[in-house]
This record gives structure tokens, C-alpha cells and sequence, in this order.
């Protein structure tokens, strides 16, 4: 689980990090482009905290003592 959890930490901090580039190099292409890459941050960081949730999620229910189930 923690090398899942790794791995989506590289995945958003790569399209993150690429999208801010995007942003720099085509910053004269106007306002439209630059909410088109906030946009894709924000999804890429809310689909990622989503994920490592569930995967925290997943790791604290596998600790927790199950009563025959």
C-alpha cells in the first residue's frame, strides 16, 4: 500500500508540476488557457486525495480486529 501511495504522490506532483510549466510557456495565450490549467491541478490534486483516502482507509480497516467476519 505504501508504493500505491507513493506512486500517486509522484503522479500529482508530475502533472502538477507539468501543467505549471504549460502555464508559463503558453501564458500569452490568454486567460482562458491559464483557468484550463488551474483546472487540471485542482482535479488531479482532488482525484489523488481521494484516492490516498481510500487507501488510508483501506490500511486502517486491515489493522482493525474483525469480529468473525
Amino acid at each position: 500500500m505504501k508504493m500505491l501511495r507513493a506512486i500517486i504522490y509522484l503522479i500529482i506532483a508530475f502533472t502538477s508540476v507539468m501543467e505549471l510549466i504549460a502555464l508559463q510557456l503558453a501564458s500569452f495565450e490568454g486567460w482562458q488557457y491559464d483557468i484550463h490549467c488551474a483546472v487540471v491541478i485542482l482535479l488531479t490534486l482532488t482525484v489523488g486525495h481521494y484516492f490516498i483516502v481510500q487507501i488510508h482507509n483501506l490500511e486502517h480497516d486491515a489493522k482493525r480486529p474483525h469480529n468473525g467476519c
